[in-house]
């Protein structure tokens, strides 16, 4: 990484957050926040999204041993027998696992690709993902965030009466969105602090993260300063002969996807546009911490 690249890091890591403050500040300010609240609440009652071209609901002569990995953890952390889909298509990422986060009524998605591989691949990471799942749901993660919203409502209007649209347009941006991002971010710190100890064990844990940053380091373009600075001084020499300019426009529509993955992840394998969990790193460091009893 030269010099340039290296100045740009923290500057770049401040790119996705205020921007996004103030386009959602904007939005939730107005009529989002109500959008928000309605939405939530359709969310947990229509886990998983009642789509039956993406979700089925898993049956335990289908992957019985996954099955039984599942009830088990559930028990484990004092929750009801939770409602069992996999998600019909192949995504390949630990986040790709969800849950409704109900205690009352829990019920978890799992990527079919990890299920048709359980026990024989990833079953750590898998162990890992479900049991994270199932650890928003026993502290009961998705009441927490409705209370929160709907607080952040009853805020937004009395701002509104209170000093007209300014009001929850300033509350928004500068208090209620960088809050929900900490909050998520403490909820999925507790989720994996609270897997790791049901299966004492923070093997998966790391595994998940590291393969994560792993992934995304191997994304990154190298030389990505340098290939810029050429093609603008070859743009600049030759900006008339169309052969030449088409090859250049090329160059600088491929350089454009370069700079957005530049944009979205760190040299350190950090996702910056992801501000519902904590960095990749951080987690790591906190998993490798884990001592088991």
């Amino acid at each position: 990484m030269n010099y340039i690249e290296r100045l740009s890091e923290p500057l770049l890591d401040y790119t996705y957050p205020l921007p996004r403050y103030a386009m959602l500040g904007i939005f939730r300010g107005t009529v989002g926040r109500i959008v928000d609240v309605i939405l939530d609440h359709e969310h947990g009652s229509r886990f998983p999204y009642s789509n039956e071209n993406k979700f089925t609901k898993l049956e335990f002569d289908q992957h019985p041993v996954l099955y039984q990995k599942v009830i088990s953890l559930s028990l484990k952390m004092g929750l009801d027998l939770p409602q069992i889909f996999l998600i019909l298509t192949t995504p390949h990422a630990e986040s790709d696992f969800s849950s409704n986060s109900d205690k009352k009524n829990p019920q978890i998605s799992i990527p079919t690709i990890y299920a048709k591989n359980y026990p024989l691949l990833h079953k750590s990471q898998v162990d890992f993902s479900v049991a994270h799942e199932l650890a928003h749901a026993f502290h009961d993660h998705r009441k927490q965030l409705s209370l929160f919203k709907s607080a952040a409502l009853v805020s937004d209007l009395c701002a509104f009466f209170l000093f007209g649209v300014s009001g929850p347009l300033i509350l928004e941006t500068c208090f209620f969105t960088p809050l929900e991002d900490y909050i998520y971010r403490k909820q999925e710190s507790e989720a994996d602090e609270t897997a790791i100890k049901i299966l004492n064990s923070s093997e998966g844990a790391i595994e998940t993260f590291q393969s994560e940053i792993e992934m995304n380091q191997r994304g990154l373009p190298k030389g990505f300063i340098g290939d810029l600075t050429n093609t603008l001084i070859s743009l600049g020499k030759n900006l008339y002969p169309r052969p030449k300019a088409t090859e250049i426009i090329n160059q600088l529509k491929d350089l454009a996807s370069k700079a957005l993955v530049k944009l979205t992840y760190s040299s350190k394998g950090n996702r910056r546009d992801d501000h519902e969990h904590p960095l990749l790193t951080q987690r790591l460091e906190a998993a490798k911490s884990f001592r088991p009893v």
